[in-house]
């Protein structure tokens, strides 16, 4: 199993003495259903709202000064994607039955593939905040007056090319397949086309994910993180003087930043985890241990989805300049209000 499927098939179709009726009244496995069912609306609703309004914000004038907030702009975008690709799918599978992948073999391999896709560029986005920060603070004279958006738009654009061919697999690894069994054809949808392609999704694929979604940005997110608050308070007696205001929007920054990579750390690392031992996992199934999966799998899902979903959140709780800015749009919006009303 990987991040491109839902735990209900897989040991069913392998285990011949497994009871679906069993597996199915198990208090877990109804659990599992219940988070499926209403969590993923209400995060939706709040990662799209939220995502739109970090957008607005980070692209304001007094706030996009620096590269590090075109990149955080792209962030945002990608966050809203990886909740529409991955999170809407599974609400929709559980609420309504109906799997969209199945509704046509292109629409199975997309879907796969924005999933992963998604998930890892939003993943590598906060790795290029990260640095961009690293370079501002240990070469500021060499960032004075070099702020260039086209900067971040071909970094990130370069970014999204190699994860592209990374994730190309999908393309040619998912197929439909027709089995015929007597007279009746039997149509499999979105199913691996091969048993070599099946191994490697199944054992080197999750490996691959790990270390590309989780272990190696989580490493660099380390080191960029450790280097900013090193040289910060290196110079923490700058904050008295001329520069101040630069040290002190750097701090928040720094702190924002520190505030982000912790909470993609504590909320990808169970998935990941989950993923690469999933051969172990499922070893001597049975119908209670699968529903005890079912009902991990959602957990650990939700918290993958949720790092998706509250960076506006966090950016409210550690950005005082974040905060200022979005006071003013609600601001200008009420005077908007109270200017139609008085016009009728």
């Amino acid at each position: 199993m990987n991040r491109t499927e839902n735990t209900s098939v897989e040991p069913i179709t392998t285990a011949n003495s497994f009871s679906i009726e069993l597996f199915l009244s198990y208090n877990e496995y109804k659990a599992a259903i219940f988070i499926w069912k209403v969590f993923p609306p209400i995060m939706i609703v709040f990662g799209t709202i939220g995502n739109i309004l970090s957008i607005k914000v980070l692209t304001r004038r007094n706030i996009r000064g620096t590269n590090s907030f075109v990149f955080l702009t792209v962030l945002a975008v990608s966050d809203t994607m990886v909740l529409y690709s991955g999170l809407l799918r599974q609400w929709i599978l559980y609420t309504f039955e109906v799997d969209i992948r199945h509704v046509h073999p292109m629409l199975c391999k997309t879907n796969i593939f924005f999933v992963y896709f998604t998930l890892q560029f939003s993943a590598w986005l906060l790795v290029l905040v990260t640095f961009d920060r690293v370079f501002a603070t240990w070469f500021p004279h060499s960032f004075i007056g070099k702020v260039s958006h086209w900067i971040p738009i071909t970094t990130a654009s370069v970014l999204a090319v190699i994860l592209i061919a990374l994730n190309a697999h999908f393309f040619h690894g998912f197929e439909d397949l027709q089995y015929q069994v007597g007279n009746e054809t039997i149509v499999q949808s979105c199913v691996r086309k091969d048993n070599e392609y099946r191994h490697f999704s199944i054992e080197i694929w999750p490996w691959i994910d790990l270390v590309v979604f989780n272990l190696l940005p989580f490493l660099l997110l380390l080191i960029g993180s450790a280097l900013i608050f090193i040289k910060v308070f290196q110079n923490r007696k700058a904050l008295m003087t001329k520069i101040a205001p630069v040290s002190g929007r750097l701090l928040s920054l720094s702190k924002t930043l520190i505030i982000l990579n912790t909470a993609f750390l504590l909320l990808n690392t169970p998935s990941s985890i989950y993923l690469a031992g999933q051969t172990t996992w499922y070893d001597d199934i049975n119908e209670k241990k699968f529903a005890v999966l079912n009902l991990v799998w959602a957990m650990v899902n939700i918290l993958t989805y949720s790092n998706n979903t509250i960076n506006f959140l966090l950016y409210c709780l550690s950005g005082s300049k974040f905060r200022q800015e979005l006071m003013k749009i609600f601001s200008q919006l009420m005077s908007f209000k109270k200017k139609q009303t008085f016009n009728y």
